[in-house]
């Protein structure tokens, strides 16, 4: 069987299926993506089905796991054939990692990448500083580390509310 759940932020809308039993989770995307744009469209909504806008992220597990995820990128071209009543054939593209508002999902829901990211960003943006404040000594430690929060720190923890448990 094969559980639904969503996430909805303002326009944009998530779906997430869990495949419990190793079927062909390929045709719930399939299922699931064909309902969902013919219900927008009965709402005079369009999808839009560029990659980055609309996509199926898909994580496979269990038996044959290997052999379907090549059958997905190499076979189906990385794309989610499905039907709409209105349109017809249509495809959504399938991706493995996904960037919301800053935020880096992916399809394990790993934190370590995103931290990675976000550690960077902070070094980033404070090693102009290095020189020019960090070194001196006539500038307070205090005052350094006010900078360094309030440039790096909030570089680092942006979206972290976000983050599953660590």
């Amino acid at each position: 069987t094969t559980s639904v759940s969503d996430g909805t932020w303002v326009d944009d809308s998530m779906f997430v299926l869990v495949e419990r039993s190793g079927y062909d989770l390929v045709k719930d995307v399939s299922e699931v993506a064909s309902i969902v744009y013919d219900v927008m469209l009965e709402h005079g909504f369009t999808s839009n089905l560029s990659k980055g806008k609309a996509n199926a992220m898909i994580k496979f597990r269990g038996p044959k796991a290997v052999d379907k995820k090549r059958t997905l990128l190499y076979d189906l071209q990385n794309d989610v054939n499905f039907t709409s009543k209105y349109k017809g054939v249509l495809s959504i593209p399938c991706i493995f990692e996904y960037r919301y508002m800053g935020r880096l999902f992916d399809v394990d829901n790993v934190t370590l990448p995103e931290i990675t990211m976000r550690t960077a960003q902070g070094l980033a943006a404070v090693r102009p500083l290095a020189k020019k404040i960090f070194s001196r000594q006539d500038i307070s430690t205090k005052s350094k580390a006010s900078i360094a929060n309030a440039i790096a720190i909030s570089k680092c923890t942006y979206a972290c509310a976000t983050w599953p448990k660590l």
